[in-house]
């Protein structure tokens, strides 16, 4: 994992657990995770806290693919959050994975 989402829309932290759930109330939509969509989130308890990192390619949502026995949830959200948690360079630079 490459690069996480630290906060939500406007510019609000995310808390260290729940954040599939934060995003969502945020107006992230659920998708399966098996098939690639842009703005792609994967959220995956740790247990102590929940990471959630950006699958900006098809070649980066394999790599979320391997079950290591954490819960992962996917989601897609918002060009907003994108925008609030990414440089427009770094958008710029996988636009596959913003559409």
């Amino acid at each position: 994992m490459g690069f996480y989402v630290e906060q939500k829309s406007k510019g609000e932290g995310l808390l260290i657990h729940d954040k599939a759930d934060q995003l969502i109330a945020d107006g992230a939509t659920r998708v399966d995770g098996r098939t690639f969509v842009p703005r792609m989130i994967c959220v995956v308890d740790n247990g102590n806290f929940d990471a959630a990192a950006w699958a900006y390619n098809k070649k980066e949502h394999s790599r979320f693919q391997f079950e290591d026995g954490r819960t992962k949830q996917w989601l897609q959200v918002s060009i907003q959050v994108m925008k609030t948690n990414f440089s427009q360079e770094t958008l710029d630079e996988y636009p596959e994975g913003v559409q």
